[in-house]
């Protein structure tokens, strides 16, 4: 079946409702009844000669007014039907045909003009000719019966009558037919419209709109679906809408359609269903199909509505993932609120632990029984020193203090570290740039990256291998010859660092969701699945990218660029020698810790400090004041009950002018950012800390002028 569909083919849009026929022509038929009625009754009633109905023609007589009063009565909707003046033209036509056949003394013409109205009135096109024509046959049929050359008597009563109600009669038969033909030419008119009304409302929808015969052929579809599936209007009318969908549907479709067809069941008739759509270049996409059926005058019909659900399923997929974004983001608040409310009391236990074990570690050699059980306590510290910097990182509620180093040296001072955290079975390698490669990195954050990448390797080789650690300049000096850094940097120059490995491998699943926060692969106990997300944290808080190449059983390359620093590189290496600096300066030191306090007392009055120590900043005041001599130095936690160690700096500072502060805390820098402090990071000293570093940040505050 091929062609063009028209809309005259084609199943009707709704079914139209036809017009009234109008007060004005409802009151001529009901006038034309009344006379018709009243014609007949007075030939009835009047007429002396005998007839089959002379004995009931009471009775017939007051049934003609019942007939009368009863259509009079009839409501205005029975008389917007055609079936409703046809009956009434029926019923007139019986009544007064046989009321004519059963009078003897009506003459023979007077029939057969009776039907010929009846014909003209049925055939004649319009009122006027129907009118006319009537008139004329009434015109012959009076001349034969007043002049014709057989009337020799006087006429009765009932043959003057006859040419009246053939007048009447004409009359109403030519109004009947001529509102049969008018509600016809409305009702025609109406369907026209409302098809042309139904295409250009169908035409305007946005949702794609199409209709199917029985056999699922395409008799029509709108605009829009012709866009959606990218045809033209007439290349598939005519042909199986199976072509709108999938192949592996389409047999599927067919049955559906012939049982519907045979039995009407269906499981998907009058139901919202989601469906696979095929395009003309063969792309698939989801569409919503309803679908609604309606049987015509010959055949089953078929009409559906889609709706592209592409952008749809887009919004919900972008919707579904802004709401993983949230909880993600949610939940890292709450670990971020968690961490900064334990880091504090954690670190205080770290600074106890880690302090006394440095101190007992003072002056014993390997050979001692304790020095490997205290290397351990101290070891045990310094990783839960770096599980609360992970957690604290990766909250973001650890400050970063970028600085520029020599990504060169930061690599090989690591590489001991390195060798040690993967294990005698993994080689070591470093291939580090001829040049220096200056970055802008936080020197006591960014090694943690390193050391984060360097054990994800060491799980990654069970039975050994080689991790190799290369730095490269990249796009820089000018030298178009090399790339131009990771995606997110363009063509800057950049400062590579490639950490490679000769282990299992991942597949790109493994690497789409490697950084992902708390994934990992490892078994329960043996990864928090924070290591490589704390690297990417401190690689983009860095200004950095890092990405991952790997495939299995080829090993893994993780690769961090970092901005190309022109300004000559600053060296933070600390210097720390085994010969702590010593002082004889007075410091007063305040914790509302007393072990902390107690440790730190022990360590400055160790170095030759004069330590004056207070649990509170009252007791603090008071132990100021009262004390004759200068203090050089205030040491102080910063959150304590009473007051904070700025309001406690400040007021010491009122009494005492010229004495220096140093703080010390163990929460965050935006706990610490809460009270004041900052502005203040280069005399912070975060908790814990090894005692070298507390000898020398105490001695480089004091010595400056």
């Amino acid at each position: 079946m091929s062609g063009e569909a028209s809309p005259q083919d084609g199943p009707p849009a709704f079914p139209p409702r036809p017009p009234a026929p109008g007060p004005g022509r409802r009151a001529e038929l009901l006038l034309l009844q009344i006379l018709v009625a009243i014609v007949l009754s007075y030939h009835l009633l009047f007429s002396p000669e005998t007839h089959g109905l002379y004995d009931l023609k009471e009775w017939v007589v007051l049934g003609l007014l019942l007939l009368v009063a009863g259509v009079m009565v009839f409501p205005g909707r029975i008389w917007e039907s055609n079936w409703f003046v046809g009956a009434l033209v029926m019923v007139d036509t019986t009544v007064t045909s046989s009321l004519i056949y059963f009078s003897p003394n009506a003459a023979s013409g007077f029939h057969v003009t009776f039907f010929l109205i009846i014909l003209v009135a049925a055939s004649a096109p319009t009122l006027h000719q129907a009118i006319g024509l009537s008139v004329m046959l009434c015109a012959g049929y009076a001349a034969l019966l007043y002049l014709g050359p057989s009337q020799v008597r006087t006429l009765s009563v009932s043959e003057l009558l006859e040419l009246p109600m053939l007048l009447i009669m004409a009359v109403f038969y030519g109004v009947s037919a001529d509102t049969v033909r008018r509600l016809h030419r409305k009702t025609t008119q109406l369907v026209q419209e409302s098809g042309r009304s139904f295409r250009a409302l169908v035409e305007s929808a946005r949702d794609p709109i199409i209709q199917a015969d029985s056999r699922g052929c395409l008799i029509w579809w709108n605009k829009a679906a012709q866009s959606l599936f990218g045809y033209g209007e007439q290349e598939l009318l005519g042909r199986p809408v199976g072509l709108l969908m999938p192949e592996r549907h389409r047999a599927a479709h067919s049955e559906g359609l012939e049982r519907f067809v045979r039995t009407g069941q269906s499981d998907i008739v009058g139901k919202p269903l989601e469906y696979e759509g095929r395009k003309r270049d063969g792309t698939e996409f989801p569409v919503e199909l309803s679908l609604v059926a309606w049987r015509g005058e010959r055949e089953m019909y078929f009409g559906a509505i889609l709706r592209d659900l592409s952008e749809r399923k887009r919004m919900d997929a972008l919707a579904r993932q802004k709401e993983a974004e949230l909880r993600q983001k949610q939940k890292m608040e709450a670990l971020g609120r968690l961490a900064a409310e334990v880091a504090h009391d954690f670190n205080q236990l770290l600074q106890v632990i880690q302090g006394s074990s440095q101190m007992l570690l003072r002056g014993r050699d390997e050979g001692d029984p304790l020095f490997k059980r205290l290397t351990a306590i101290k070891k045990a510290s310094e990783r839960g020193e770096v599980l609360t910097r992970q957690l604290l990182m990766f909250s973001r509620k650890q400050p970063m203090q970028l600085r520029r180093v020599d990504l060169n040296q930061l690599v090989a001072d690591q590489v001991a570290i390195v060798q040690e955290l993967v294990g005698p079975a993994i080689r070591v390698e470093t291939t580090l740039a001829p040049t220096a490669c200056p970055v802008l990195v936080d020197p006591g954050q960014f090694p943690q990256a390193i050391t984060n990448l360097a054990m994800n390797a060491r799980d990654a080789m069970p039975k050994g291998g080689t991790l190799t650690l290369a730095t490269r300049v990249a796009g820089s000096l000018g030298d178009p010859g090399v790339d131009q850094g990771l995606a997110g940097l363009g063509v800057k120059p950049t400062v590579r660092l490639d950490m490679s490995d000769t282990g299992e491998g991942m597949d790109p699943a493994l690497c789409a969701q490697c950084f992902e926060p708390f994934f990992t692969t490892k078994d329960p106990g043996h990864g928090t699945g924070l290591g490589l997300a704390t690297v990417q944290k401190i690689v983009e808080q860095s200004g950095g990218t890092i990405e991952v190449a790997s495939r299995p059983g080829q090993g893994t390359t993780f690769t961090i660029a970092l901005p190309f620093q022109q300004a000559a590189v600053e060296s933070e290496r600390a210097a720390i020698s085994n010969v702590m600096p010593r002082g004889d300066e007075t410091i007063l030191v305040v914790d509302d810790d007393r072990d902390v306090r107690l440790l730190i007392q022990e360590t400055l009055t160790e170095q030759g400090y004069q330590v004056l120590e207070s649990g509170s900043p009252e007791n603090a005041l008071l132990l100021a004041e009262r004390h004759p001599g200068h203090i050089h130095l205030l040491l102080t936690d910063v959150v304590m009950p009473e007051m904070n160690g700025r309001q406690l700096s400040q007021r010491l500072t009122l009494a005492r002018p010229g004495i220096k502060t140093i703080y010390v805390s163990g929460y965050s820098g935006e706990i610490l950012a809460s009270h004041g402090l900052e502005g203040t990071a280069p005399v912070c000293i975060p908790k814990p800390f090894t005692i070298e570093e507390l000898a020398v940040k105490v001695r480089r505050i004091l010595d400056e002028a």
